[in-house]
Order: structure tokens, then C-alpha cells, then sequence
């Protein structure tokens, strides 16, 4: 990226060959941002009086370069636009100098073949007399394409959408935050999920318009979030118009009790918050799952705002809710229940700031997931790895959103079956708690949920023929992400009778959850012959790591 002193005018200028794409990435972006898009091209046209086809054929190339500088020389006294540019724009040295004098030069860089495809009409291109010629011309303008760029941009194998965001992120750098928004529709209701980096500094607007009219909101934390995020969450529902109440809840990690719950009622009570209010809650996913479970319940059904600020806890609170436990005196968690919160914020600053180790749980959720999705979906994320690993945007913006699609689509999955896609690995993951005993609170959760995901793996290779190459790839994905192979011995009859125990205390039959092929797990029968065998040999695998 070569740099250049800016003076004068704000414009975002888009360069690129012939079919990049630039005038469709200036319109939207437009759109998004209310600023205003033109054309170079458009503009000579429309000063001229011809087509650019006319310009080249009767006055010549020279002449449409001299309109084409005069027409970039008009918008010194404009501000803030987004402009399309001609692809032989830089073949004129002024053009590049008024460009860098006026503002930002973005490069869309691709494939010659790319842009190829996209030039539909030939004839309405006069730089374009025939592939040949524009294969030449391309190799002579890549090069004043990257001396001119500010920034460059790699279009190739990136959606629209990618190109979209990376280039306001780049462009328009601290000008704005680039927040993705998604809708997640569960049937007659929409969670409205915003993620990206900074997306906490945009919270005053977002509280603003999650209720009709603001009033009083309840602040929900779990330990340490009220510490650091306390005065930004409060300040932004301050500003949005409302009187802010606090409770600071500490929960156990393996599950909130109806005990938790009932504090948060009284909070609510106490604090005279109605079904017209809005409850915030700001913190992991334990804690967002029973302030979201309160807030459906109180009044009828309150608003509720979910703040994750782990990165398993973005994965899932938009579509899944850790279940509540029933008693201290009984840790099942089995009182479960869908999430509706009007609105979900992930803030990937908060992912990037964190501690690798407590990014572990949210890469396992996330190959589980995505092993649900489909097999082009899994094929696409393997390929992200070590994006998401370094931190990349794009990548973690991609990486949340994919694991919500996915998890609503397993969730309203037609086939009841299917529905059980999520619970991949957790068998195993509880049947190794219990059987490890006291051991098991030294072991970090994802080493357990893993452990949990590679033997049933196994065992859906021989119950429903998962074929074993895919076997080798979650391995080697989670491999990917840091999370090793866990040793411990322990006696595979007590293993198998755990195994057995934990699936009949949530079901009568004997079937788990296990991939068929990438994207299609269902409820499958399992024989004890082959899951005595799977056991006894994955016992001993383990065993021989210590």
C-alpha cells in the first residue's frame, strides 16, 4: 500500500479492470451508508452529450481522457463520495494525483477470467476490441492499478458481501463502524444480530430502537463483566433515553439453577421493570441464558438484549440456550427451552482481546456446528481456519454468522430427527465427566466436549456409515485449532454403563446423534456390539498417551 498526503475532499475512489465490479461496490455501499455514488464514465456521458462508445469513435481515446480529468477536477468542491471509476483512469499520471489529492484510491484486484465473465456487453466497452487485446491491457494496467491503490482489495473468491465489508472497514477506517446485521426468523419472530469489530461503540443506537418507546432497562451481569464493561453498556442506555437498574449475578459454568432464576425475578420486581422495559444481558453464555429465559417469562414476555462476551457465548445465544438445572441436588440440565432475545450483539474486539486458551470452548461449538451445516458450508470453514486462528475480520465476522444460520436451520429442521444435530458429542462429553469423577473439574470443558465429538465420530463410522476420511478431518480440524487428543485410563465396562446411563436419562431409546455424511446428522440407533467396540478401542488409545 503506497501512502499519499490527503488534503480537501473525503471521495472513496474504486479502480480495477473492466468488470471488477466497482460501480455495483460504489452503489451499494452508498446505500448502506447514505453517501453519495456517481460514475466517472456517467459523468462524461452526461457532460458530453454522448455515449463513451461515441467519445472514442469520433473524437478519439486522447479526447475522452481530457473529459475524463475535467469530470474528476468537478469534484473538488464535493464531499464525501463514492466513485466508479473508468478502468483506464490511471492511464492519465493527473487522473491518479487529483484522485490521491481528493481522498481514497481502493483497488479491487482479481482474475483476468474473472472479469472476463462479467463483461456481458462488449460493444458498449471500446477498450475492450477483443479478449486478446484485453488480456494485454490488463497486464499493462495491473501494475498502475497497485502504484495508484491506498488500499488493495483481493476480490478473488470473496462474496459481495466480503468485498462490501472489507472495503468499508479499510475505506472509511475510524469513520465509521462496519456492524454485519442479521435476522435470525424463528416463525412469527426475528432476533436481530449485529456483529463486528467496535460493535459495542454503536450501542446507544441499537438500545434506542429495541423498545418503542424507552424508559427503564435492567442491567443483568456475570462476575467480572460489570467491572469492565459496566460504564460503556451503562453510559449507551443512558444516552438511548433510560433509567438504568444493575444486578450482578454470579452462576455456576455448568449451569444456571431455577434458584438463579428467582434472584433475577426479584431483581426485575424490585426494580419495577415491566413488560415495556428492556433487560440487558452482558456476559457468557450461562448468563445470557437465564436472564433470557427471565425476561420470556416476566410480564408476559420482556425485551431482552444479549451481550456475549465469549466467543462460544456469540456462537450460540442468538439460537441456543444453555438449559437450566434444576436443583443443586440435581445437575441434569434439563429444563431447555428456545431463546428470544430482540437483539444480540458480538462484539469481535472482545475475541481478539481474549486469552487463546478461552477461545478453545467456541472453536469446538463451532466445528460441531458447522459439521451439522452442509458439506460445501464445511468445506468453506475448513478453509478459514487459519483466518479465524489469526484473528482475521472477515473471518470471525463470517464464523459467528455461519454458526447461527446453521444452528436456526437445525433448529426448524422439518425432520424431528435433525433436531438433534447440536447435541453432537455431549453424550460422550457427560459419560467422561462423570466417569473421571473429581478429575474432571481440572479438564478445560472443550477438551471434554472434544473428546466427546471424536469418539462418536468413531462410532458413526460402523452405526451409520460416516465415511472415515471425514472422521480424519474433524480430528484434524480441531488438531487445527490447538485442541489435542486428552489421556486418561479408564475402565471401558464402567464407560460403556455411563455412556448407556446418560443417554436413557434423557430418552427411552437407545440413539444418538451422529453424522451420516457433512451436514446431515440424525438420531441413529446404536448396537452395544459396536459401541462396546468403539469404546474398548478408544479407551485404549488414550490410555497409551499417558
Amino acid at each position: 500500500m503506497s501512502q499519499h498526503i490527503k488534503h480537501g475532499c473525503d471521495h472513496i475512489f474504486f479502480i480495477g479492470f473492466l468488470g471488477a465490479g466497482k460501480s455495483t461496490l460504489a452503489r451499494n455501499v452508498g446505500t448502506m451508508f447514505k453517501r453519495r455514488f456517481i460514475d466517472t464514465d456517467r459523468l462524461v456521458v452526461r457532460r458530453c452529450g454522448k455515449s463513451v462508445t461515441e467519445i472514442f469513435k469520433t473524437e478519439g481515446e486522447d479526447r475522452f481522457r481530457e473529459l475524463e480529468t475535467s469530470a474528476l477536477r468537478s469534484l473538488q468542491s464535493e464531499r464525501s463520495l463514492l466513485v466508479s471509476c473508468g478502468g483506464g483512469i490511471v492511464e492519465t499520471p493527473v487522473n491518479i494525483e487529483l484522485m490521491h489529492e481528493m481522498g481514497t484510491c481502493v483497488y479491487l484486484e482479481g482474475d483476468f477470467e474473472d472479469s472476463l465473465r462479467q463483461i456481458r456487453r462488449s460493444d458498449t466497452r471500446p477498450d475492450f476490441r477483443s479478449p486478446e487485446h484485453a488480456a494485454r491491457l490488463f497486464e499493462h494496467r495491473r501494475p498502475l492499478y497497485r502504484q495508484a491503490a491506498d488500499i488493495t482489495l483481493d476480490i478473488r473468491n470473496k462474496s459481495f458481501e466480503d468485498v462490501s465489508y472489507l472495503s468499508c472497514r479499510d475505506a472509511f477506517g475510524a469513520w465509521t463502524a462496519m456492524i454485519r446485521r442479521q435476522l435470525i426468523n424463528f416463525q412469527n419472530r426475528s432476533v436481530d444480530v449485529r456483529v463486528g469489530l467496535g460493535a459495542f461503540e454503536e450501542l446507544p443506537r441499537m438500545f434506542a430502537s429495541a423498545v418503542g418507546k424507552p424508559k427503564r432497562a435492567m442491567v443483568v451481569w456475570n462476575e467480572g463483566a460489570s467491572e469492565r464493561f459496566g460504564e460503556v453498556v451503562e453510559h449507551a442506555l443512558v444516552d438511548a433515553g433510560f433509567a438504568v437498574s444493575q444486578l450482578s449475578l454470579e452462576v455456576s459454568p455448568a449451569g444456571a439453577m431455577l434458584a438463579d432464576a428467582d434472584t433475577v425475578f426479584g431483581a426485575l420486581s424490585a426494580n419495577g421493570i415491566t413488560c415495556d422495559d428492556l433487560i440487558v444481558a452482558v456476559g457468557d453464555t450461562v448468563t445470557c441464558s437465564v436472564v433470557c429465559w427471565c425476561a420470556n417469562q416476566w410480564c408476559g414476555r420482556t425485551e431482552c438484549a444479549l451481550l456475549p462476551t465469549t466467543f462460544d457465548a456469540m456462537l450460540t445465544v442468538a439460537t441456543t440456550m444453555k438449559p437450566l438445572v434444576a436443583s443443586s441436588a440435581n445437575a441434569l440440565p434439563a429444563i431447555a427451552f428456545r431463546p428470544e432475545p430482540g437483539l444480540v450483539v458480538c462484539d469481535l474486539d472482545l475475541v481478539r482481546e481474549a486469552d487463546p486458551e478461552g477461545l478453545k470452548l467456541g472453536y469446538v461449538v463451532l466445528v460441531g456446528t458447522m459439521l451439522s451445516s452442509s458439506k460445501s458450508r464445511w468445506n468453506q470453514f475448513t478453509e478459514t481456519v487459519p483466518e479465524i486462528l489469526a484473528g482475521e475480520e472477515v473471518a470471525l465476522v463470517n464464523a459467528v454468522q455461519w454458526s447461527q444460520t446453521a444452528r436456526k436451520d437445525v433448529l426448524m429442521a422439518t425432520n424431528p430427527s435433525a433436531r438433534h444435530a447440536l447435541d453432537f458429542g455431549k453424550t460422550g462429553e457427560r459419560t467422561l465427566r462423570a466417569c473421571l469423577g473429581d478429575a474432571a473439574s481440572q479438564i478445560p470443558a472443550y477438551q471434554l466436549l472434544s473428546e466427546g465429538m471424536r469418539f462418536e465420530a468413531r462410532v458413526a463410522h460402523d452405526a451409520c456409515d460416516f465415511d472415515i476420511d471425514y472422521v480424519f478431518e474433524v480430528d484434524d480440524c480441531l488438531e487445527d485449532f490447538g485442541i489435542e487428543e486428552l489421556a486418561f485410563d479408564l475402565e471401558p465396562t464402567a464407560f460403556i454403563e455411563e455412556f448407556r446411563k446418560q443417554q436413557f436419562a434423557r430418552s427411552n431409546r437407545s440413539m444418538l446423534p451422529l453424522p451420516a455424511a457433512l451436514g446431515a446428522i440424525r438420531l441413529t440407533s446404536v448396537e452395544d456390539e459396536v459401541l462396546e467396540r468403539h469404546a474398548h478401542a478408544y479407551l485404549a488409545s488414550r490410555k497409551e498417551l499417558l
